[in-house]
């Protein structure tokens, strides 16, 4: 399973990440540094975008990305 991490960047640039999911590159700096968890309405879009599932994200929280 990929982490969110390797997801987003393996795909996308921080930037680019950001622009799709609809927040900024810095706060996808955070969420991937496991310094912010991502709001319901960005992880359901994390989610719609990347085509994972939505309960990793919060998975990962958790146990650190």
């Amino acid at each position: 399973t990929m982490t969110l991490r390797e997801l987003l960047l393996n795909n996308d640039t921080q930037r680019s990440a950001a622009t799709k999911i609809g927040i900024s590159e810095g706060m996808v700096s955070l969420i991937l540094a496991g310094k912010r968890t991502p709001s319901l309405r960005v992880a359901k879009r994390i989610a719609e975008i990347y085509k994972c599932d939505f309960n990793t994200i919060y998975e990962e929280d958790q146990h650190g990305i």
